[in-house]
């Protein structure tokens, strides 16, 4: 099958009664319908089986052979159980993504991304590093004392905000865009001043994103597993079709363009997704073996997951290939002609009235959630297991 022709496959994935499969079938959507992603990982088959992980339990291996039957299966859906097994076996001594099990979606895409990760021969220029990665660097900026911290970098695949934090943003600005929200929450972590022997401030975390991932992965914290159908529209509404990641972050030495793909959704001890088609330039949802067109626009995917209570999960962000930086602007300066020696003095320039300055987003909306880890939140406990 041409390469070109990989995105126009659409098939379900087999969920049979007590396999609990849902959280995993949306993550093998997700993972195919990434474009930058797929390709990649059909490109290169690079990997190695070490620390003990057999060809059975090797989740590269079995991604690979999901892919394969993804492509050239005459079935509507396909088993994603390989996976499932490997899994099992890589987290046994954990307890976690066991047979039969329900699991959280986001979680499971961390893992997955994380075990191919592993066993890449080069695990920092893996498949999953250069298509997901962040690497988030972590410094505090003192104006007190001009204190610089040493900046602390890690590697993510999703980044986690707070719904209940987004939309008390957005209730007191209801202009501002998504990543000027998402930018506010992050920044409502504080750390000490790093001269801290010496100065008593207390400071707001800043984050720099090293490089653009080609996917960016939100994801979002509910207050609660069971929001209403309002609060679920107003999150959706709020969701940008593209953001700049340099609004997000600190200012980065390039610009880029991500455009909204899809989502994982949840409700109800049950996941589904959502992933825009080019070809059919329809939103489709995919829930378990079910495949089905929503509709043209955003507005029908939002009302679909209003009737059925399904709220978003994960947002998936890919870049834009098509987008072109703007030219940074240049104001030359005029250049001034010396006045005869004869004329009279011109006028002094009137002053220009002064604007009022545009309304910041204010750092005390609400009140920093300390007690959650700031890199990655817990996720809402869902009622039949217990989340780490």
């Amino acid at each position: 099958m041409d390469p070109a022709m990989y995105a126009s496959v659409k098939k379900g994935l087999f969920n049979e009664a007590g396999e609990n499969n849902c959280f995993l079938n949306v993550v093998i959507q997700a993972l195919w319908h990434m474009k930058s992603f797929r390709n990649r990982f059909q490109r290169s088959d690079a990997h190695e089986h070490r620390e003990g992980i057999s060809p059975s339990a090797c989740p590269h291996c079995a991604l690979s052979i999901i892919f394969n039957q993804y492509k050239y299966s005459d079935s509507n859906a396909i088993p994603p159980n390989i996976l499932r097994r490997a899994l099992h076996s890589l987290y046994e001594s954990e307890r976690k993504f066991q047979l039969g099990a329900f699991d959280d979606a986001a979680e499971a895409l961390d893992a997955v991304l994380t075990c191919i990760e592993k066993v890449s021969p080069h695990p920092e220029q893996s498949i999953p590093r250069l298509v997901f990665g962040m690497e988030i660097a972590e410094y505090t900026q003192c104006g007190k004392c001009k204190t610089r911290s040493p900046a602390h970098s890690a590697n993510h695949y999703i980044y986690y905000s707070y719904v209940s934090a987004v939309q008390a943003l957005k209730h007191h600005h209801p202009r501002a865009p998504f990543e000027d929200l998402l930018r506010t929450v992050a920044h409502q972590d504080m750390r000490s001043c790093a001269n801290e022997a010496a100065c008593t401030e207390k400071l707001r975390v800043l984050k720099r994103l090293e490089r653009h991932p080609d996917v960016f992965s939100v994801g979002l914290v509910w207050p609660t597993a069971d929001p209403s159908g309002d609060e679920i529209v107003a999150m959706l509404s709020t969701v940008a079709s593209h953001i700049d990641l340099s609004r997000i972050f600190s200012p980065h030495r390039t610009r880029s363009r991500h455009k909204l793909r899809g989502m994982i959704c949840y409700y109800g001890m049950h996941y589904d997704a959502y992933f825009y088609s080019d070809t059919r330039r329809q939103w489709l949802v995919f829930d378990d073996t079910t495949v089905k067109e929503v509709g043209a626009g955003w507005a029908e995917v939002v009302d679909r997951c209003r009737r059925g209570r399904f709220h978003p999960s994960v947002l998936f962000y890919e870049r834009d290939p098509l987008y072109t930086p703007p030219a940074p602007q240049t104001h030359p300066q005029p250049q001034r002609s010396p006045a005869p020696s004869s004329a009279a003095p011109a006028p002094a320039p009137a002053k220009p009235k002064q604007q009022p300055a545009p309304a910041a987003l204010p750092p005390k909306v609400f009140q920093p959630l300390h007690s959650l880890a700031p890199s990655r939140p817990p996720l809402h406990p869902l009622p039949s297991f217990s989340m780490a």
